[in-house]
């Protein structure tokens, strides 16, 4: 088994700036699909599969869809920064760490759901009323040591979220054959 295709299922992404804006109304209908795929996906796992891993050493079904609640909410607070401030600073997280925490190893999923929904309704209107100047906007990420613009991001989340459904899919798909934790 191929531990790279494992891990990239969709491939890593690539973001060309010069396509950008002819990608951005395709990025837009990614982030306000993941809510509705998300749910049809996970709302029918047994309290089993949602402890299937997606590849050995991977997260759970449960961790990768915490991992994205809370990924997205970082996602959607620096773009609401950027929009709203001058070139910040912002602040990044750890999130192997975050992913061991209680609350990111229960098998309760619905309160991640809930918040997915949520954070995508406000954002796909976010993106959606943004103008040309404002996807240009900046923030400064220190943890990357480098910086941000919204269009960017609207890409890296787009593909983000395909990413993580395909590791979802990918754990059912294996039927548990990397463990359950």
């Amino acid at each position: 088994m191929d531990l790279e295709k494992l891990k990239y299922p969709i491939g890593k992404r690539t973001y060309d700036e010069k396509s950008a804006t002819i990608m951005k109304t395709t990025w837009i209908k990614k982030i306000q699909a993941l809510p509705s795929k998300l749910d049809k996906f996970a709302l029918k796992l047994s309290s089993d599969e949602v402890q299937y891993t997606y590849r050995p050493d991977g997260w759970t079904v449960a961790q990768v869809i915490h991992h994205l609640a809370d990924s997205h909410m970082n996602a959607y607070l620096r773009c609401k920064f950027a929009l709203t401030e001058e070139h910040p600073k912002i602040n990044g997280y750890e999130e192997s760490i975050w992913a061991l925490m209680s609350d990111a190893k229960s098998t309760d999923i619905k309160p991640s759901l809930e918040i997915i929904r949520g954070v995508h309704a406000r954002w796909t209107l976010t993106f959606n009323e943004m103008g040309s100047t404002d996807y240009a906007r900046k923030y400064h990420h220190l943890g990357y040591k480098n910086d941000w613009d919204l269009m960017s991001v609207l890409s890296l989340y787009a593909w983000h979220s395909e990413h993580h459904l395909a590791h979802l899919h990918q754990a059912i798909r294996f039927k548990g054959e990397f463990g359950l934790k």
